[in-house]
Order: C-alpha cells, then structure tokens, then sequence
C-alpha cells in the first residue's frame, strides 16, 4: 500500500492490490469540490467521474445569489462526456494517462480538481480551463 498526499494533505490510500485493476468504466466516488460559507453566500459543490464522464454539481445560496438572481438557490451541472473528460484529465496532469491504472490516475485527477479548483471561483476557473483548451462540455442551471 503507498500514499499519495495533496497539498492540502488529503491523503488517499490505494493498496497494490487493487493498482491494475481493469476496470470497464473510469469510475470515482462523489467528493466534495467545495464547501464555502460566508455572511453573503454559502457554495456547496460536488464531483464525481461516472462511467468515464465527470459530472460537477453546485449550489449557492444566500444574499449574494439573492441579490444577483432574485432567488434564495442557485444550482448548475456541468457533464463532461468520456472523451472530453479524458482530454481535461490529459491536459490536468499534463502528461498521456492511457497506460496508468484506473485507480491511480482516478486519484491524481481527483487531487488535481481539488488543489486548482476548490475554493470559490474554482467552477470558473475550470471552465476558463476547459474553454481555452477546447474541452466541451454541457451546462444546464436553474434558480
């Protein structure tokens, strides 16, 4: 078993037994992306990768969303399909992950997305991200 720790000294524990485990579909458990609360606006947002495609979900809430969209909830998706969210996780760990094993690179991906992308701003910045880099993805929100 080795551990890999992020900067913000998440560890996570992937035994050598299950390192080259072939897997039909990239697969993560949901994790929190953010949780933020301030006095103007309480960020809560989640990702996970489901049968190869990441998916984040976020929800706003409080007087900066009530002041800006005339709404007590503020919710949006972003669905990346399996090729776009390949390439985000090439282009993320700047290097070909096609030979790494699903665990590994599950893991590194995800500690990538919470060290640049975890903070307020973080659903903007990845979606810059994505835009420059010419990843696609679909966004749908409601409030």
């Amino acid at each position: 078993m080795f551990s890999v720790k992020t900067p913000k000294k998440i560890k996570t524990e992937i035994s050598h037994e299950n390192v080259n485990q072939e897997a039909d579909a990239f697969s993560s458990a949901k994790f929190i992306l953010c949780d933020m609360k301030n006095k103007a606006v309480q960020i809560n947002v989640w990702a996970e990768i489901d049968n190869g495609c990441l998916k984040i979900s976020g929800q706003e809430f409080g007087a900066a969303v009530n002041g800006f969209f005339n709404a007590d909830e503020y919710e949006y998706f972003y669905t990346f399909d399996k090729k776009n969210t390949e390439l985000l996780i090439n282009l993320s760990l700047k290097k070909k992950c096609e030979d790494m094993p699903p665990l590994i690179k599950a893991e590194l991906f995800k500690m990538h997305l919470l060290e640049k992308y975890s903070d307020a701003d973080g659903c903007k910045r990845l979606k810059n991200f994505c835009d420059e880099n010419g990843i696609e993805y679909k966004f749908f929100n409601y409030f």
